[in-house]
């Protein structure tokens, strides 16, 4: 009878956890995934290009600070507590962030090329959209601050911790899912580079269990893209 009673506790317990899970997920990243798969589709139709200024970036970044706060709340109802998010800082984090950002982008362009070197076979594999930026510089260093913590709060701190006794191939591979989800409008070729940065960034948090080095490593992740998006200064 014990047994059996602690079998529907832990029952209940999982499929609580699950339901939080859902509503944080889709509170986050529901619009994004719905827009981000609308521009896919778009591509896939017609191979139109993507237009972001910085209206585009001041309207997710008031976003993504309001959403936070609602999750935050929710969470706080939930009896979460800040200290489980592990955001205690030193300043010896900025060095493991580049570090975490060169390996990133080490691992992205040796596999980047080699794939664009065997799809020279199949020119579909590396059929990208053009995302075109008109952003100014204000609202890229915003968008950059503000995205890195949004999502690696979710998807590390918060995922990581919420599922914190299931095996870690299942959380690496939950939060790359989580990930490519909103990242298609960047192309199906692309979220290669989003397994990369969802392994790595797995890997590290699991080992240490530090955030500010990811986020970080995120931060500065995104001004290589959005350098590279400006200049095309990885194609040289």
């Amino acid at each position: 009878m014990l047994v059996k009673q602690k079998a529907v506790s832990n029952a209940r317990e999982c499929f609580d956890k699950i339901i939080e899970f859902i509503i944080v997920m889709f509170l986050g990243f529901g619009l994004f995934i719905y827009s981000s798969t609308i521009s896919f589709l778009e591509f896939k139709k017609s191979s139109s290009t993507q237009n972001y200024n910085s209206v585009d970036f001041i309207f997710i970044v008031v976003y993504e600070i309001l959403i936070l706060l609602i999750i935050a709340f929710y969470l706080k109802k939930r009896k979460w507590q800040v200290k489980e998010f592990n955001l205690d800082f030193t300043f010896s984090m900025i060095g493991i962030a580049m570090l975490l950002v060169c390996l990133r982008e080490g691992m992205s362009y040796l596999i980047h090329h080699s794939i664009r070197a065997i799809s020279g076979l199949s020119p579909s594999l590396s059929n990208e959209p053009n995302i075109i930026l008109q952003t100014s510089l204000f609202s890229t260093i915003i968008m950059v601050i503000v995205n890195s913590i949004y999502e690696e709060f979710l998807l590390t701190g918060y995922l990581y911790k919420r599922f914190e006794d299931f095996h870690p191939a299942i959380l690496i591979l939950l939060s790359f899912i989580m990930r490519a989800s909103f990242h298609t409008y960047q192309g199906l070729f692309n979220l290669i580079m989003v397994f990369i940065l969802a392994l790595i960034f797995g890997l590290y948090y699991l080992r240490y269990r530090k955030l500010w080095p990811i986020i970080i490593a995120h931060g500065i992740g995104n001004i290589f893209h959005f350098l590279d998006e400006h200049y095309h200064w990885l194609n040289y």
